[in-house]
């Protein structure tokens, strides 16, 4: 017994103290030395994790001054520079395409697609219904359930071009939709799946099911032709009345042996409910595809069991891959997966477990395909990694003497880090003949600390989204010998020249009115570097934000001027028709006429709606509206 004691006493404190020994003699002293092999696998597998090493680098020159050659030879790009700022549109498009309180746009998407044979950049937004935002005596279980069902149609805008009075232009608007592009049209716009829908409806019952609003008078009605959804049987009545609790859907007179019941209408609601071994992305975005809406959702598998990959502080993962599509219509609830990364094991085990559920991705319809992106989260948590994982030789890293953080950007008093933006371009070392893509651009600065960062950019990342590409992620180094201006740095030469921050200043102060200056994006054309930055002014009690001044910025030169295209004028010391295609956002005296028509269509239609329906403020408003376009028809036919 007493041996025993013993051999446990002095195992206790051999345990106790000779690890720590160890670690103070041998282990600190050539602690490099010793850990070396541990952080040769930390760097390679989290590089493997978080999909790293597939990461194509690539040595630029330093920006050379911009030239007009170069704009030729970038036309794309620069004609599908955004000054569209998302986070403004909402705004816009709840005033102007609203047409009713209970119609929401959640989110503004920012897509391309094929128009008259070129890829055109384009924000775009989905009217769905919003049962929070109706009046209280109209939120009626029969109203909820029956008669207001879904939202109606999507509204489209280019990037590049906005109307003489700084608002977007559209190219597909109004209810029911309007469009004069084949491209965009909708021919079944009703949305009875989507971000807002959060509640059952029941189709087919004897009660009118509202489509859209046709004035004070009456309102369009129709009829789900949709296979989905359960009949509501005598008994299936009965669950469902247990189910949500009410006796309403038991008892109501309207609901008839062929009537169905659509639920889990949420699309993110829908997918969990069917794949929740996936995480989704929490943004969805909406496609106009077949004369039809679709949702297309990005799935990840996670594991927090790779080894020797360092763990995600957010949620312990150490091994992300994008690997499912998920896409939903909008009308039928019809949700399909999509597998585009079979070499993941993890989706390969679950596709084996579940045989059917994900289909090749060369199933999925052309007309889909052509609008996957490379998810914005996935880049930005990867660039976060790459900060410290850019190093690959052990003493550095250990050292941790060079790291790198995203660029900051300011909007409004908010200093934070940039999100990923998509663009179209041409990227560095392509063929001539080569034509842009749609990429997501990410700057990269060095990390500093706190009162010392660091803003000069030193780097790029990009990720293609078009065709085969789809997925290849690069990054672009700058001479580590060269400063390369960064975003906050070009924030503050605006800041600091006294032309542009005197107009600034003087918008601000007059009748109340602020300036809000949008996204500073960071545009490569070639082998030079244009930073782009839109400035809005909301007028006092106007919540309508006007873009009004375009700054550009090259590393030699600023201008703000009231078009992209003159911006870029002024910065060559050109006239702006001088230029290559003659600017940019300013199309010719048809096109323009062509959207103003489309224009003067929709505000004479939203008129008499509020006319017919009593809405006199709304009315005022869109004949204001409807003179302005007036003028701006005057002055385009006025025009040399």
């Amino acid at each position: 017994v007493v041996f025993t004691a013993g051999l446990l006493l002095v195992t206790v404190v051999a345990g106790a103290i000779y690890p720590p020994l160890i670690e103070r003699f041998s282990v600190e002293p050539n602690q490099l030395e010793r850990e070396t092999p541990y952080i040769k696998h930390n760097i390679a597998y989290t590089r493997t994790g978080f999909n790293l090493d597939k990461i194509a680098e690539q040595q630029l020159a330093a920006p050379a001054p911009l030239k007009s050659e170069t704009l030729a030879a970038n036309q794309a790009t620069v004609e599908n520079i955004r000054l569209l700022d998302w986070r403004l549109l909402n705004q816009t498009y709840s005033q102007l395409q609203g047409i009713r309180p209970y119609y929401r746009f959640n989110d503004i998407d920012i897509d391309r697609y094929q128009i008259d044979g070129k890829q055109q950049q384009v924000m775009l937004g989905v009217r769905e219904l919003s049962l929070a935002d109706m009046q209280g005596d109209v939120r009626t279980w029969l109203n909820e359930h029956l008669v207001y069902t879904h939202g109606y149609g999507a509204v489209v805008s280019p990037v590049t071009r906005v109307t003489a009075q700084g608002q977007p232009e559209f190219m597909v608007g109004d209810i029911p939709p309007r469009t004069q592009h084949p491209e965009l049209k909708i021919a079944q716009p009703r949305i009875y799946f989507g971000e807002v829908t959060d509640t059952y409806a029941i189709v087919n019952t004897s009660t009118e099911e509202f489509d859209y609003p046709q004035g004070s008078e009456a309102n369009a009605t129709t009829v789900y032709e949709g296979e989905q959804g359960v009949e509501l049987s005598f008994f299936n009545k009965l669950m469902f009345s247990l189910r949500y609790g009410t006796a309403k859907l038991f008892l109501a007179d309207s609901i008839e042996p062929n009537s169905r019941i659509l639920y889990n209408r949420n699309i993110m609601q829908r997918v969990q409910m069917i794949a929740p071994f996936f995480r989704y992305e929490s943004d969805p975005y909406a496609v106009i595809a077949d004369g039809r809406i679709f949702w297309i959702i990005d799935g990840y598998t996670e594991s927090s069991y790779f080894p020797y990959s360092e763990p995600l502080a957010a949620n312990g993962a150490n091994y992300v891959r994008n690997s499912i599509k998920a896409t939903i219509d909008a009308y039928s609830g019809k949700v399909d997966f999509y597998l585009v990364d079979d070499a993941d094991p993890i989706a390969a085990t679950i596709n084996k477990i579940f045989p059917g559920l994900l289909k090749p991705v060369a199933e999925m319809p052309e007309s889909l395909k052509s609008h996957l992106r490379y998810p914005e989260s996935l880049l930005q948590l990867q660039a976060d990694v790459l900060g410290t994982y850019h190093v690959q030789h052990p003493s550095l890293f250990y050292n941790q003497e060079d790291r790198w953080s995203v660029a900051l950007e300011k909007f409004e008093e908010d200093v934070s880090p940039m999100s990923p933006y998509y663009t179209v371009m041409k990227l560095p070392g392509e063929a001539a003949a080569t034509r842009e893509e749609f990429v997501l651009v990410l700057p990269i600065t060095p990390a500093g600390s706190v009162g010392n960062e660091k803003h000069n950019m030193i780097a790029w990342m990009a990720a293609r989204s078009d065709g085969e590409n789809y997925g290849q992620v690069a990054l672009y180094h700058f001479p580590k010998d060269m400063v390369v201006q960064g975003p906050r740095q070009i924030d503050a030469r605006i800041d600091q020249d006294t032309d542009i921050s005197a107009n600034l200043t003087l918008w601000s102060r007059t009748d109340g009115s602020s300036v809000v200056r949008g996204n500073l994006l960071v545009i490569p054309v070639g082998d030079t570097v244009l930073y782009v930055e839109p400035v809005y002014i909301l007028a006092a009690g106007n919540d309508l934000p006007e873009l009004k001044r375009v700054i550009v910025a090259t590393k030699d030169s600023i201008a703000m001027r009231p078009t992209l295209s003159e911006a870029i004028a002024a910065i060559l010391g050109r006239d702006p028709g001088d230029l290559p295609g003659g600017g940019t956002e300013a199309p010719d005296v048809d096109v323009s006429l062509q959207s103003l028509a489309e224009q003067l269509e929709g505000t004479l239609q939203a008129s008499k709606r509020a006319q017919q329906s009593g809405d006199w403020a709304e009315y005022g408003k869109q004949q204001a509206y409807l003179e302005q376009l007036i003028v701006q028809l005057q002055q385009l036919l006025q025009t040399p």
